[in-house]
């Protein structure tokens, strides 16, 4: 049988990868896929980061974080992200926060301008840790 990146079967990927299909099918306006790539667990947002969403965005990212607990690195592509709100923000910060818990590596990468535009104004660039690209 082969492993996964979390040294357990390949189900728990596919178990992840379930929950955020479901959290897209929950959430029209926004998509969240979950693979493997380059040794570390990718996880690809798009669409619309809103209010109405980020306590459920909130929780999924926690409970991927928590699934990685002592584990190598996430990867959060936000290439596919159109706007994102302060709150959308505050979930991404809190998955970061919950990454230092777990000592699992956290990094954002693919922002398009807008979305690197609002973090660096809400003074939060220096805090999250960032990659120009995902590849």
């Amino acid at each position: 049988m082969q492993h996964s990146i979390f040294n357990q079967p390949e189900s728990r990927l596919a178990l992840l990868a379930s929950e955020a299909l479901e959290f897209s099918t929950k959430h029209n306006g926004a998509e969240i896929r979950i693979s493997e790539a380059q040794s570390s667990l990718l996880v690809m947002l798009s669409g619309s980061i809103d209010y109405p969403l980020s306590g459920d965005l909130q929780d999924l990212l926690s409970h991927i974080v928590t699934s990685c607990a002592g584990w190598k690195r996430i990867r959060i592509n936000l290439k596919g992200v159109s706007y994102i709100s302060s709150t959308g923000v505050g979930a991404l910060t809190n998955a970061l926060l919950d990454s230092w818990k777990q000592k699992v590596d956290i990094v954002f990468c693919d922002l398009p301008p807008k979305i690197s535009f609002i973090i660096d104004v809400l003074g939060l660039k220096s805090f999250f840790p960032l990659e120009s690209s995902c590849d």
